[in-house]
């Protein structure tokens, strides 16, 4: 096999004055040097670039995306499915008479009776029951669209109590739950949200690579 030196001869035959084929021995070596180091570096960047897909925001695989996500859920759908049935369900005298008249003091300070509307105390509270039980449900088992209708509609149930507690000048103490909760949802829509983009940033990456499988003209 010819090699790179002997294609630079003269007409006669011989090889050209002044370039031995020791010079050009060293040219492939080094061309091969460099096409390594620049692979790494992409590698090295690619791989930065996976584990840090939105300009330096740690995001987690994609099992443990989904395993967060899945947590979530379970525990924020079993908890408003549980105090949901509770405002539905005659548990005992004592305490549906104090949910009772908590509902009463809630429907005092509703958000809308600054626009004149005061629901009845008996009526808001199976309203929130109802959502309460089949929001969580569906956050549990519901399809990705339900889910997302059904963290919508928790969060704002939250940010109504919160509201209706401050109103109420009650304490610190008694607000932790609503806030907490909220807290969890809002996390459970952050996670959402860059599981989703990871999937689009993946997505996009595979499709990018076609262009450059062409070969070279």
């Amino acid at each position: 096999m010819p090699t790179f030196a002997s294609t630079l001869c003269w007409p006669g035959g011989g090889a050209a004055p002044g370039f031995g084929r020791w010079q050009f021995a060293r040219e492939p070596a080094g061309l091969a040097g460099t096409s390594q180091r620049v692979g790494a570096a992409f590698r090295r960047r690619r791989r930065r670039e996976e584990a840090s897909p939105r300009g330096g925001l740690w995001v987690p695989s994609g099992a443990a995306m989904a395993l967060v996500l899945a947590a979530l859920r379970v525990l924020l759908g079993g908890f408003f499915a549980l105090t949901g049935a509770a405002k539905l369900s005659q548990i005992s005298a004592p305490v549906s008479q104090q949910m009772k008249a908590l509902f009463v003091q809630f429907a005092e300070v509703f958000p809308l009776k600054l626009f004149g509307y005061q629901p009845d105390p008996v009526n808001y509270q199976t309203a929130v029951g109802w959502l309460e039980l089949l929001a969580g449900l569906l956050l549990v088992v519901g399809p990705p669209v339900l889910q997302d209708i059904s963290n919508f509609l928790l969060t704002l149930l939250m940010m109504v109590a919160i509201f209706t507690l401050v109103s109420l000048k009650e304490s610190l103490s008694t607000s932790i739950p609503a806030i907490v909760c909220l807290g969890l949802l809002l996390l459970l829509d952050v996670c959402q949200f860059l599981a989703q983009t990871k999937k689009m940033v993946r997505h996009s990456r595979k499709k990018t690579p076609s262009a450059f499988k062409e070969p070279w003209t």
